[in-house]
């Protein structure tokens, strides 16, 4: 973030900014479609959501008829991104392949996001992605396989090797999200993983719950690790962008409020509906009337809000600079404003 950006940030603040951008249209008229082809993943990762989302929501898979249909009025409707992931694993679908090419032909970017288990039968499909997010927590053997349970290690880096050296992929850009823990080793990280353009740090969230009689979100933090991940605060100002600017899709045209809305149980309508009446839709709008308001209820208990003191910043902060010049791995590291790159 620029300088100046900063200022008028602190000046205005985050809730003057939602209210101008919406004002202005720049927020509001969605650009980001998010769907998930299939709602099966063949990890059983302990920081998941997945552990509390209703069966209903564990299996089936979306038919390329749908998708076409979807991905054609997304084109239409002036959609520019597409996001082939929410809960699951997408290069699990059998048809993943048409899928990828019908994004393609309506000139759209699709970005994707894996675990690295089923890759290389994947190799010149991925290929035509425009991002691909590599889903990794782990800096050795029994870390990756705490994390990525029941996977394997020997896969992932088998996997990662093919990925990176793969002359048709090299042009892709490729990210790891690292959720940190107390017990993260980000040396080791940083020398195994340290080839993707760009590694994004952040502190492992609790995942959301739903509360259906209450319709609010409720985070929970992850009891098999409850002794290493950080204990985060409830964020007093809460803002957000995502029931404004993503439209989401569960694989069975079930509208997600965002893609922390695992459950999918918020009456937001069926893709089958269209677009426009997913935008008009009321329970929709009056969510993003609680974020303008300042008076945020549905949401008030999202993991999105539970966030880091500044002195665990700071302290992270110190650990990633001691991390990235011992091993000054190729990737760019991220971690909110701050960068380190060669």
């Amino acid at each position: 973030m620029s300088f100046l950006k900063k200022i008028i940030k602190k000046q205005l603040g985050d809730l003057n900014i939602l209210r101008a951008k919406y004002f202005l249209q720049k927020t509001g008229v969605p650009k980001t479609l998010r769907i998930d082809i299939t709602a099966f993943c063949n990890a059983k990762c302990p920081f998941c959501p997945r552990v509390a989302m209703p069966n209903s929501r564990l299996s089936g898979k979306m038919s390329l008829e749908t998708f076409t249909s979807i991905i054609t009025e997304a084109a239409n409707f002036g959609i520019k991104t597409v996001k082939l992931y929410i809960t699951s694993e997408p290069l699990l679908h059998p048809k993943f392949s048409e899928f990828i090419d019908f994004v393609k032909s309506k000139n759209l970017d699709v970005q994707v996001s894996t675990n690295l288990s089923v890759l290389q039968h994947r190799l010149k499909d991925l290929a035509k992605v425009n991002k691909l997010q590599l889903s990794i927590e782990g800096w050795d053997k029994n870390s990756y396989e705490k994390y990525r349970y029941p996977l394997k290690y020997e896969r992932a880096r088998e996997n990662y090797n093919f990925l990176i050296n793969d002359e048709n992929l090299k042009s892709i850009f490729k990210e790891i999200h690292l959720p940190v823990t107390k017990l993260t080793d980000l040396k080791k990280f940083f020398i195994l993983w340290g080839n993707v353009d760009s590694i994004r740090i952040d502190f492992m969230q609790p995942y959301n719950d739903f509360n259906i009689k209450n319709n609010t979100f409720i985070s929970k933090f992850p009891l098999q690790l409850k002794n290493e991940i950080y204990q985060l605060e409830e964020k007093v100002d809460k803002i957000c962008y995502d029931p404004f600017d993503e439209i989401v899709v569960g694989f069975d045209g079930k509208v997600h409020l965002c893609c922390l809305d695992f459950h999918a149980e918020l009456p937001l309508g069926n893709i089958e509906n269209g677009f426009a009446n997913i935008l008009e839709n009321q329970k929709r709008k009056n969510i993003q009337k609680e974020f303008l308001t300042g008076s945020v209820k549905t949401c008030k208990g999202c993991s999105q809000f539970m966030v880091a003191s500044k002195n665990q910043k700071d302290e992270l902060i110190k650990k990633i600079d001691k991390a990235w010049k011992v091993s000054k791995p190729n990737s760019k590291i991220i971690f909110y404003d701050k960068v380190w790159e060669k």
